[in-house]
């Protein structure tokens, strides 16, 4: 019988986290649906512990590393009619899966994304959390948010395999999906209701490496778009009127949050450095 879901995660080196994520997905209580790992050359042990699940997943290796072509690696093996994201280091709720595709099967949308919650609870994940809840809100308009992300991410199958992730990009290559998909009139819909708890970044060192690598590239899809006037809250940092207000901004949030302020400074701050750092990379 054929799945009417398959569920693609890519993983490099994920060993750490993958049993967990595979376990929560196989538990799911959805009628029909399939789960192709995509092993993206990882050296550690991730290889053996997809071997262990046996045939209840399917694997791609994948020798050329980069997140849009595991992801597109994963749709060219994928034989549902509905496709979903989510990452290696997720664990999804009981529910997850029929939440998340419901507005797909409704026919009220093409494309659907869900929330997260920390998997943890050190200092670093609580601010991660706190500030993409606030993004999600500023996104967010009723049942429709102009955001995609990956980590827990539906849509129409057919609609996936004509778009496809764009494979120059290593990273942020979901945020110029959004960008085409907002482009050719596709809303997203959002299901607060499908739920997977995510291990965000948990030291000073992956918050920082994490936000440098977004500014860079968030810097080099804003480029790649910059004629379609399509300008996202992401995409407000690069604007001359955020950088003039950026200092006073940030007394602002000494002021009024000062329990969050040391992740934003260093958090905006990143950020900022790595979208200066791509002009001087094209």
């Amino acid at each position: 019988m054929k799945p009417t879901v398959s569920v693609i995660i890519p993983v490099y080196n994920g060993a750490a986290t993958l049993r967990a994520c595979l376990a929560s997905v196989l538990a799911q209580a959805y009628p029909s649906f399939e789960v192709i790992v995509v092993d993206n050359n990882s050296t550690d042990t991730t290889a053996d512990i997809i071997k262990s699940f046996g045939d209840q997943v399917r694997s791609v290796f994948l020798a050329k590393r980069g997140r849009g072509n595991a992801r597109n690696a994963g749709i060219a093996a994928a034989h549902g009619d509905s496709i979903v994201f989510t990452d290696c280091d997720c664990i999804a709720s009981s529910d997850w899966l029929a939440c998340l595709v419901a507005p797909l099967l409704s026919s009220s949308a093409s494309a659907v994304t869900g929330f997260h919650v920390a998997a943890t609870t050190d200092y670093w994940a609580r601010q991660v959390q706190q500030r993409d809840q606030i993004y999600f809100d500023r996104v967010r308009n009723g049942e429709w948010i102009h955001h995609v992300d990956t980590k827990n991410f539906a849509i129409d199958g057919t609609l996936m395999r004509a778009m496809l992730f764009n494979e120059s990009l290593q990273n942020m290559e979901d945020y110029d999906f959004c960008l085409r998909l907002t482009t050719a009139g596709v809303p997203i819909s959002f299901a607060p209701n499908a739920v997977v708890a995510h291990h965000h970044r948990s030291s000073l060192r992956a918050v920082i490496a994490t936000n440098l690598s977004r500014g860079y590239w968030i810097g080099r899809v804003q480029r790649m778009h910059h004629s379609r006037q399509i300008v996202p809250p992401m995409g407000e940092s690069f604007s001359l009127g955020n950088a003039i207000s950026f200092p006073i901004w940030l007394v602002g949030q000494l002021v009024r949050h000062p329990a969050h302020f040391p992740y934003l400074f260093i958090s905006e701050i990143s950020w900022r450095l790595g979208s200066i750092w791509q002009f001087f990379k094209l």
